[in-house]
């Protein structure tokens, strides 16, 4: 144990010992006062006098430390007390429009960052985090932000291409928030274990929850993904957004394995599958694989699927977790294109996706007041980070209807797609740019034309 982590215990005790010095003190000054003021006319004998004396004294020390006794299982009790935390509590479900307006006057990624980064240093004021609820309202706040975390990330490579600000020596910064945070936490937490010792496994499979999908969301090198979310003990995982955030980062992992190996493995050279040629190319690569690569692929796209679904359901109906049949249409469109399999399934995933994404959209402009007379630049970051996601699932929608042999002449629903985006040929983007996405398409439907 470091002797950073031992302070806050040796802090406790030297506060807990004044009080045994202020008893002792005590006795001493009163004893020597008995000594002083015994009354020489008193009727009795002088022993008489000290039994009777020293009994009071008894009898109040006694008194003084049966009330500390009790005053200090209260307090400890009122620590270690758990029940009703949030994170155990099935019903609880992020309020994404509350969050979102609290950072309504962010309008860059460095303002939302450092609006976020006080709000977590904010957790560990004096008032605060001195209960297992009151660690648990931290560590919920903390899950409750992963979703807007993602947008403070930038792809290795990404930065730079298209009207992105996000730099990587800002995702850097960025990461470090949210690593000083977690440190902090583990150390409240190990402080917080001597006191309470079997209601922090709660507490600590929460914030390796936090830190895991962190730790995907920033990992470096993105051929690789971080499978931290594998060792959780997602039956620890309560409330619907532990389990959401537990099945959803389980899912990506899953998925990324398989386009990992169907990109030719994590050695190969990162290149970009959300484009025409690639996904062809992908689609004869895995012809080439041996058996054993091509069953784990279908295996991790399978298990992908699933677990996206089952964060659905965890959820439940919720406008913004609806959004997920994004990820699970993406991972039966690689399914449908190994195998050459039916598009339907896929299809209609992607259609519920840009649904509630616009759906989403309309709603927080409803809720925080439209938009409609100012352009993408006076959005709100995260109210742009939410426009780009929209725009994100219904260009995948077009490019993929176009990998499976759609046309515009022949697909109403591509037709329709377009439609919904503002211009094809400058797609607005604060913190991450789709536009090299779709140059490609328009590539593609201009050689088909």
């Amino acid at each position: 144990m470091s002797l950073k982590s031992m302070m806050p215990r040796f802090h406790r005790g030297y506060n807990q010992m004044w009080k045994f010095y202020i008893l002792v003190l005590f006795l001493i000054v009163a004893i020597i006062c008995l000594f002083r003021i015994w009354p020489e006319h008193v009727t009795g004998t002088r022993l008489e006098f000290w039994v009777a004396t020293i009994s009071m004294l008894v009898a109040a020390v006694t008194l003084i430390i049966n009330t500390w006794t009790f005053q200090s299982i209260d307090t400890v009790s009122s620590i270690s007390k758990m029940e009703g935390n949030v994170l155990e509590n099935e019903h609880y479900a992020t309020n994404i429009v509350a969050l979102l307006k609290s950072y309504e006057h962010c309008h860059t990624h460095i303002e939302f960052g450092e609006a976020y980064r006080k709000r977590l240093n904010s957790h560990f004021e004096k008032s605060h985090l001195k209960s297992g609820i009151q660690i648990a309202d931290s560590l919920q706040d903390a899950m409750d932000h992963i979703i807007l975390q993602a947008f403070l990330v930038v792809d290795h490579g990404r930065e730079g291409k298209g009207k992105v600000s996000l730099k990587m020596e800002d995702k850097r910064l960025h990461q470090r928030h949210i690593e000083q945070y977690i440190s902090k936490m583990e150390m409240v937490l190990d402080d917080y274990q001597v006191k309470a010792n079997g209601s922090v496994r709660v507490l600590q499979e929460a914030l390796n929850l936090l830190k895991a999908a962190s730790n995907y969301q920033f990992v470096q090198d993105k051929n690789v993904a971080s499978t931290d979310i594998m060792n959780l003990h997602g039956e620890l995982l309560r409330n619907k957004v532990t389990q959401t955030l537990y099945y959803d980062y389980r899912g990506l992992c899953y998925m990324k394995y398989a386009r990992t190996l169907l990109q030719g493995g994590a050695d190969k050279e990162k290149t970009s599958m959300d484009n025409y040629q690639s996904l062809l190319d992908t689609r004869e690569r895995y012809k080439t694989f041996d058996t054993d690569v091509q069953f784990l692929i279908k295996e991790n796209l399978m298990d992908a699927s699933r677990h996206f679904e089952m964060a659905g359901r965890a959820m439940g109906d919720n406008l913004f977790w609806n959004t997920l049949d994004f990820n699970t249409g993406r991972a039966e469109f690689f399914l449908a294109l190994i195998e050459n399999g039916d598009n339907s399934r896929w299809q209609g995933l992607m259609q519920n996706a840009i649904h509630y994404r616009k759906k989403q959209m309309l709603y927080l402009n409803q809720m925080l007041g439209a938009l409609d007379e100012k352009s993408f630049d006076d959005y709100s970051y995260l109210r742009a980070a939410m426009a780009e996601q929209y725009y994100q699932v219904v260009l995948h929608d077009i490019l993929y209807r176009l990998v499976v042999g759609g046309t515009p002449a022949s697909d109403d629903v591509i037709r329709q797609d377009i439609a919904l985006l503002p211009d094809l040929k400058k797609i607005p983007s604060r913190s991450r740019s789709f536009q090299t996405m779709a140059d490609d398409i328009l590539s593609v439907i201009s050689a088909e034309s």
